[in-house]
């Protein structure tokens, strides 16, 4: 066996504050890349107690590469303003893409042929496109979070082993809106309710239909 695994970030991060009353705008960008680099051999051999009983011994190699690299860029900007009243406001963008080649090859008598059973190359792309908006407010004894974000998702992935294509772009713009409410019992005990629609998205290591 012999694996190689890196991965790396870079982050640019910028704020600006317009007045000593809060007023802030900040800008991120995000880079991520992960990658991988497996070789492995396995070998098997089968030994009967009966001697007119033989199968030939079974040798798998395999070389697996990976990359998968990440790039968002977000932005938000918060505004106080009278009353104790907040407003925030923000939108992000990210793109994600995924490049995994697993080949294998098999031998048992002659020499090594590819094994299309295992081997794979699985392509992924991802955009995702987002932007929100919340008000916060308190009081002497409440204090409350209304807000919306909109998303839209747009994905295209393939498999060449099979030559299979997907396009899974959401199509539409999502709307994932948000509700907060605590009520300060004392200085050091809140009660406090939240609703708010959410989306979970699988991790990729299970987005490959392979």
């Amino acid at each position: 066996h012999h694996n190689f695994y890196y991965n790396y970030a870079a982050n640019a991060y910028l704020r600006h504050t317009f007045d000593s009353a809060g007023k802030e705008l900040s800008i991120d960008i995000d880079y991520a890349r992960f990658g991988s680099q497996n070789y492995q051999n396995f070998a098997t051999t089968y030994q009967y107690v009966n001697p007119s009983q033989s199968q030939p011994d079974y040798y798998l190699k395999s070389n697996l590469t990976g990359l998968t690299q990440i790039r968002s860029l977000k932005a938000d900007y918060t505004n106080p303003l009278r009353n104790n009243l907040k407003f925030d406001i923000g939108v992000k963008a990210s793109y994600v893409t995924a490049d995994n080649e697993p080949i294998f090859h098999i031998k048992t008598t002659g020499d090594y042929v590819l094994d299309t059973s295992r081997t794979n190359h699985f392509i992924y792309n991802e955009n995702i496109n987002a932007a929100y908006v919340n008000m916060n407010k308190d009081w002497e004894k409440w204090s409350t979070q209304i807000g919306v974000r909109m998303e839209n998702t747009n994905i295209n992935f393939k498999q060449t082993a099979n030559n299979q294509k997907f396009d899974t772009s959401y199509g539409y713009t999502q709307l994932f809106p948000s509700l907060a409410l605590q009520y300060h019992l004392s200085k050091v005990h809140d009660i406090a309710i939240t609703f708010s629609r959410r989306i979970e998205r699988p991790n990729y290591q299970q987005l490959n239909p392979f």
